[in-house]
């Protein structure tokens, strides 16, 4: 908010305003740095393929499989389920199935959408 002061006129200082600049950065750039990402995913090889499990703060988590019997793992590409106290969750906003078909890039959207939830 603005406050006038009628005795020097409307004015912000600028360094007061980049002060508030700087916060507001530093606190998206935390948040991008904490969250997960597939790069954080450790696979270990199973069924002929990869999986992995990660959980987040938030009490979701994720599986992601690449194998022959998951959606896309023949195409090299991930299934990913939502997890919820480490069962498959069918109804949240994102999903009520198994995403399959995923690139590296679209598990990355969906698992900071998890941790939104």
């Amino acid at each position: 908010m603005v406050q006038l002061n009628k005795k020097r006129g409307a004015s912000l200082e600028a360094p007061h305003l980049k002060k508030i600049e700087q916060k507001i950065i530093n606190l998206l750039t935390f948040k991008f740095f904490i969250m997960k990402s597939f790069k954080d995913l450790i696979f270990v090889k199973k069924m002929g393929g990869v999986v992995s499990r990660i959980e987040f703060s938030n009490g979701y988590g994720a599986s992601v499989v690449r194998h022959p019997f998951s959606y896309g793992g023949n195409m090299g590409l991930y299934e990913l389920a939502v997890l919820k106290k480490d069962e498959i969750c069918y109804d949240t906003s994102i999903t009520d199935d198994v995403l399959g078909y995923l690139s590296t890039s679209q598990v990355d959207e969906v698992l900071v959408k998890i941790q939104q939830l």
